[in-house]
């Protein structure tokens, strides 16, 4: 007694021999790969219906999101550099305003060189961690690495521009102040 096995791909429908319950065939319309189920095993009665497209073709899968997720190792490594990063800058900024005025107060003596000179290298050393975080975290995100480092670079630009104008307001108010 032949097997009428229905295929989910294209919808057609054809009739297999006996000797064929349990084994691949190709579909003769499409030649996408069926598995012919035993008799009365899921194989379908023969019907004068038609299935519409809608039945015929199996349910989609929902597309993947564009950016991939970051694997949490990833995310701790990339949280650490820009954390890290951060927190070495504004060590680096109180150092390199210690030492500028440790330097301006005792005119090139006393060690505020060696500080002024300690937090200019933390300014630069926590700015390339902060940098190289955002570009880790670009790349993760699928986006070029490049981009990320701009967008850093940016930042880091924005924040110094912002510290120098609080210094220059800072050493403009002390002199206004001292000459009252």
């Amino acid at each position: 007694m032949p097997i009428m096995v229905p295929c989910k791909s294209c919808g057609g429908r054809f009739s297999v021999p006996d000797h064929f319950a349990g084994k691949m065939i190709g579909c003769p319309n499409c030649q996408e790969n069926i598995v012919i189920p035993a008799p009365g095993k899921g194989a379908s009665p023969i019907s004068g219906t038609k299935k519409t497209p809608a039945q015929a073709s199996p349910a989609k899968p929902k597309p993947a999101d564009d950016k991939p997720s970051i694997p949490v190792g990833m995310r701790i490594r990339i949280a650490i550099l820009i954390l890290l990063g951060f927190a070495i800058q504004i060590g680096g900024r109180v150092a390199f305003n210690f030492g500028f005025a440790a330097a301006a107060s005792l005119e090139g003596r006393g060690p505020g060189y060696v500080v002024l000179t300690l937090g200019l290298a933390m300014l630069v050393i926590g700015g390339a961690m902060f940098v190289w975080g955002c570009v880790n975290y670009a790349q993760a995100r699928g986006y070029p690495g490049v981009l990320g480092g701009l967008l850093g670079l940016l930042h880091l630009c924005g924040l110094g521009l912002l510290w120098l104008v609080m210094l220059i307001g800072d050493s403009s108010g002390k002199k206004n102040n001292s000459s009252l």
